[in-house]
């Protein structure tokens, strides 16, 4: 912290990332895989996607095989061995998917405490366990369970890319 011209000047460095993101981050930063953090607060959020209801993914990935967005989910939930996904956020990228044209994928880490390897699910593919579970979600339930069978490594996304 400075003073200058009878003005404060302060730099703060805030970590806008929460630990999920910073470990997907990292894991990214290691596979050499090229990556944008899209800015999480609600001045940095397009008008188009709030006022359709869509909801930001957390990253933008460029690779040579095509492009696509990612929302990254912190860790595992405690319904071993499935992750969740909740109903309304699947709603909300659905719409976001739309209006960017582009993919969205989920990831989850493989294992929440390392953060160093990471499985995949497209919206697409989370739309089939949507159907599958219908009935489960007509008796009330909000979320779409996904087994680990059901993740993909980032070389398998990259190659469904092409």
């Amino acid at each position: 912290m400075k003073i200058n011209n009878n003005f404060l000047e302060m730099s703060i460095n805030v970590s806008i990332m929460n630990e999920g993101e910073k470990k997907y981050k990292r894991f990214c930063d290691n596979i050499q895989a090229t990556v944008f953090y899209l800015h999480q607060s609600p001045d940095s959020f397009s008008e188009v996607i709030k006022k359709k209801g869509g909801k930001r993914p957390d990253f933008y990935h460029i690779t040579p095989v095509g492009d696509f967005y990612v929302d990254v989910k912190s860790s595992k939930l405690n319904l071993y061995p499935k992750y969740t996904f909740s109903l309304d956020d699947y709603n909300k990228l659905k719409i976001s998917q739309k209006i960017l044209k582009k993919p969205i994928l989920i990831a989850y880490p493989i294992d929440p405490w390392s953060g160093e390897d990471w499985g995949f699910i497209s919206l697409t593919h989370m739309l089939c366990l949507k159907k599958e579970q219908k009935d489960l979600i007509q008796r009330g339930y909000r979320f779409i369970g996904i087994n680990y069978s059901n993740l993909k490594k980032y070389e398998e996304i990259l190659q469904l890319l092409i």
